[in-house]
């Protein structure tokens, strides 16, 4: 099977940097919206849209739970994110959502 997550995530920009735009600058600090951005960015296309969902979603989890399965990771991916996504990407990204493991993600050098 393909993996979807690839580990860790390598990033062409610094989460730190003050130039970053603010919306992305507020996902790298949230660690749920930090996750779904990670784990969705590195695969799929996204919107102008995108991290408003990511930080929408995580609110929506810190506020009522993380979900207890992948199949409702699905629905409310599908729902919050107006993709369809697999449910073979959903069941690899559940155990980060739900905090089994963690996604981490490096800074790329550039010269």
């Amino acid at each position: 099977m393909d993996e979807y997550i690839t580990l860790p995530v390598k990033l062409a920009f610094d989460p730190d940097n003050d130039k970053l735009r603010p919306e992305l600058k507020r996902v790298f600090k949230n660690n749920i919206a930090r996750t779904l951005w990670l784990g969705i960015k590195q695969r799929h296309i996204t919107d102008q849209y995108f991290e408003a969902n990511c930080l929408k979603t995580s609110n929506s989890f810190e506020k009522f739970g993380v979900p207890k399965s992948s199949e409702q990771l699905v629905m409310i991916i599908n729902r919050n994110f107006g993709y369809g996504y697999s449910k073979e990407f959903i069941e690899e990204l559940f155990p980060y959502i739900s905090g089994s493991k963690n996604l981490e993600y490096e800074v790329a050098k550039v010269n």
